[in-house]
């Protein structure tokens, strides 16, 4: 949908709006479901997807997040909504200073170590936020009631949706190094024309590989499968030996 209706030209900034939109979701999702405090305030553990759009998605994809929390938040309501709304944008700006940093060191993957201390900094960076609206006192009183649950939640819920995402990256990695792999050792084969064949000895399949079907002069639309086919491309010399070699192939594994 992002490729079609977006128009937004570079892949990169279209995995960021991606990243930003579920991420933004799954926040919104957390902010529905708040712990009710004095003072009517309504906390919940929001910074961990907020925080890791900004680490992640960068500054587009951390507003993007934040501001469809925000929308969120208003929605929920309470005495502290103002406040709310600020902490929303104050987690994906950490999020995003975190990362500049990172690259900066040159540190482009996080453990455990890097994300408590992401949850540590987001932490600290949204305490302003629990006094907006409203006098110090009342700011306080709030903090004292939610320090535990914000702080455990903030490094639980960091930490480990930060590795999962991680992992997640580095298996999308892998897979793109793959296919990179294998669309350059076709090129190679092409080139050096060098065809690739498969035959499954249980259903007798035959197949063959785009290079293969160029070098014998065969189209895949009429490409005969069988073993027939398969020996009717062999010189009349080899026919014999080659279907003694199949068959001691299915033989003997």
């Amino acid at each position: 949908l992002l490729n079609r209706y977006a128009k937004i030209p570079d892949q990169k900034s279209r995995q960021h709006l991606l990243y930003g939109l579920i991420l933004g979701a799954i926040s919104a999702l957390v902010v529905g479901i708040p712990i009710e405090g004095p003072l009517g305030a309504r906390f919940d553990t929001r910074a961990a997807p907020l925080v890791l759009a900004g680490y992640f998605a960068g500054p587009a994809g951390g507003l993007v997040a934040a501001s469809i929390a925000a929308v969120a938040r208003y929605h929920v309501g309470g005495a502290t909504v103002l406040g709310g709304i600020v902490s929303v944008f104050l987690y994906p700006a950490a999020g995003v200073v975190f990362a500049a940093v990172c690259r900066r060191v040159g540190r482009s993957r996080q453990g455990i170590s890097g994300f408590l201390a992401l949850s540590l900094i987001a932490s600290g960076a949204v305490l302003p936020a629990f006094f907006v609206g409203l006098t110090f006192s009342q700011g306080l009183t709030i903090l004292q009631s939610f320090w535990l649950v914000f702080l455990i939640g903030n490094v639980a819920g960091i930490t480990l949706l930060g590795l999962t995402i991680e992992f997640l990256l580095e298996i999308e990695h892998e897979r793109h190094r793959y296919r990179v792999d294998l669309q350059t050792m076709a090129i190679a084969r092409k080139t050096a024309r060098i065809g690739v064949w498969s035959k499954n000895l249980e259903t007798r399949q035959l197949t063959w590989d785009t290079v293969q079907h160029d070098i014998m002069g065969v189209a895949p639309e009429t490409f005969d499968e069988s073993d027939k086919g398969l020996l009717n491309r062999v010189l009349p010399e080899d026919r014999a030996r080659v279907a003694q070699t199949l068959k001691s192939a299915k033989e003997t594994g």
